[in-house]
């Protein structure tokens, strides 16, 4: 096998695992907690009257009627979406950008690879 795919595929395993553990870096303990509360609901209790909604989601008085009532389902789906998203542009920098430190790191490999071999001081073995 020529030394370039070598070197390609030993660069996408090591993209691959990079990608991987900055998955596991980048999780933190809020993100695993939010999913967990997308999965169940609450009874909040807000003037004398309770509404079982997600944790996050807020109770408000509508301003035509002035009942309480839960945020209104469209708008509480665009605000985990925009939290969601913004969270995830948030990741794929930061994914972006440690992946451009290995490609650096990769190429001064290579060009250390490319470089001749200097002979260090060789001794003769003159015993036979």
């Amino acid at each position: 096998m020529p030394r370039t795919n070598v070197l390609r595929n030993a660069d996408l395993f090591l993209c691959l695992a990079v990608i991987l553990a900055a998955g596991l870096v980048l999780e933190s303990p809020a993100a695993s907690e939010t999913e967990k509360e997308t999965n169940t609901s609450v009874l909040k209790e807000v003037g004398g009257v309770q509404f079982l909604v997600e944790p996050d989601r807020e109770i408000e008085k509508d301003p035509i009627t002035g009942v309480l009532m839960p945020e209104p389902l469209d708008r509480y789906v665009a605000r985990k979406y925009s939290t969601l998203k913004e969270d995830t542009e948030t990741r794929i920098k930061d994914l972006e950008s440690k992946i451009a430190d290995l490609e650096k790191k990769i190429t001064s490999l290579e060009d250390v690879l490319r470089r001749p071999l200097i002979p260090q001081a060789v001794q003769e073995d003159s015993t036979y």
